[in-house]
């Protein structure tokens, strides 16, 4: 069930990759605080025990612990698992952050490990909120650009308002995107936004997410993946 990480000579799947495989941030967890004692396979081995992830293969990539251990101490391991949907990295990610622990067997002793996850994708809508850019939808399209930026400089002004327009440029696409200087700003402007009126419609505001990254939030949202299971 494990995916070998590719070694630059190209990794089956759904089809034969050219050089390393790539994986993909947001069907995969970060596994904290792993024991020394408890090595990669131990930790493969435990994964595969719980049966609540799909048959496909995962990848499951070792990261050093930025944290320095205590003397006397071993370091601890992360570990990143990248998962074939984004339904099976939402299942493991509820299951380790419920429970905080994992069954395992280490040196041919089965024992219970404590370990804390980290959802990437979770992780990947943070650092945009670190950029302090925002999206306003629901803007009418007879709203004009000037209002839409006056709209958006409320309580802060933002460094960048850009209003994306058809392919015909006939109109805006009833969303826009304003960029503040940092997160706090940001912050500020998104309360004053939600719930406002423009041109008879109600604004909805929220922190700006790659395209990919807010498909993937709505597919965790309801449960499921947009790909192909077989």
């Amino acid at each position: 069930m494990v995916k070998e990480e590719s070694s630059g000579r190209g990794v089956k799947g759904k089809g034969k990759w050219k050089g390393k495989e790539k994986l993909d941030a947001s069907k995969a967890i970060r596994i904290c605080n792993v024991p020394p004692d408890c090595t990669q396979t131990d930790l493969e081995n435990a994964l595969k025990e719980l049966r609540i992830l799909s048959k496909k293969p995962f990848t499951l990539k070792p990261r050093k612990s930025k944290s320095k251990p205590k003397p006397g101490q071993k370091a601890k391991t992360n570990y990143e698992v990248y998962l074939p949907t984004v339904q099976d990295a939402a299942k493991l990610f509820g299951f380790i952050d419920k429970n905080r622990t994992l069954p395992a067997k280490i040196g041919g002793k089965q024992t219970t490990i404590s370990i804390v996850p980290q959802m990437l994708l979770l992780q990947s809508i943070e650092q945009t909120k670190q950029t302090g850019r925002v999206i306003l939808r629901n803007i009418a399209f007879d709203a004009g650009e000037d209002e839409v930026e006056a709209v958006c400089s409320k309580v802060v002004k933002p460094t960048e308002v850009k209003i994306p327009r058809k392919d015909d440029d006939s109109s805006h696409r009833g969303f826009a995107f304003a960029q503040y200087e940092n997160r706090r700003d940001a912050e500020k402007a998104l309360k004053a936004l939600q719930g406002i009126q423009l041109k008879g419609r109600t604004l909805k505001a929220d922190w700006a997410i790659a395209k990919d990254v807010y498909q993937k939030a709505k597919d965790m949202e309801k449960g499921g993946d947009d790909e192909d299971e077989g």
